[in-house]
């Protein structure tokens, strides 16, 4: 599990350093990975979180996110801290910085305020994986697109 994390965050600051590829001269091993730009049609649709950190998600624990381009809008579906099934929604914005990392943020409905990090994204191609790496601690989320949401009891 740690060495998935330290892999995760390596391929992410050599895409984010480096573009789409990576020669390493020692060993002279060459990585790989095709990315897609970030964008509001790129992103819609609904992500299942598969690890955050060395936590590995399931059926039991889980996260979803669900991203409305046309209203830049969100809606997520957790259990992370709670038994029961949470839903919060809000809206989101994807910029770029200044070295043309895509960067996405949000804010909750109903007062609750801005997200707690901004987080660094990019998607995988052909477009089924998104890491977001928090801009403020060193939380890595790993997630996988999906056809639907499960049917969930939120009435708890």
């Amino acid at each position: 599990m740690k060495q998935l994390r330290l892999l995760t965050i390596a391929l992410l600051g050599a895409l984010a350093l480096l573009g789409t590829s990576c020669d390493n001269d020692e060993n002279n091993v060459r990585v790989d990975v095709e990315t897609i730009a970030v964008t509001y049609s790129t992103i819609e649709g609904i992500w299942q979180a598969q690890q955050i950190d060395d936590m590995e998600l399931d059926s039991a624990t889980f996260c979803y996110v669900s991203f409305t381009a046309s209203e830049r809008r969100f809606d997520i579906y957790d259990n992370l801290s709670t038994m029961y099934v949470k839903h919060t929604t809000g809206d989101y914005s994807i910029s770029q910085d200044d070295w043309g990392k895509y960067i996405l943020s949000g804010s909750y409905d109903y007062g609750i305020g801005d997200w707690n990090s901004t987080y660094e994204v990019v998607i995988v191609a052909p477009g089924d994986k998104m890491i977001w790496q928090s801009q403020n601690s060193d939380e890595v989320v790993i997630y996988q697109r999906v056809e639907s949401l499960p049917e969930f009891d939120t009435n708890n």
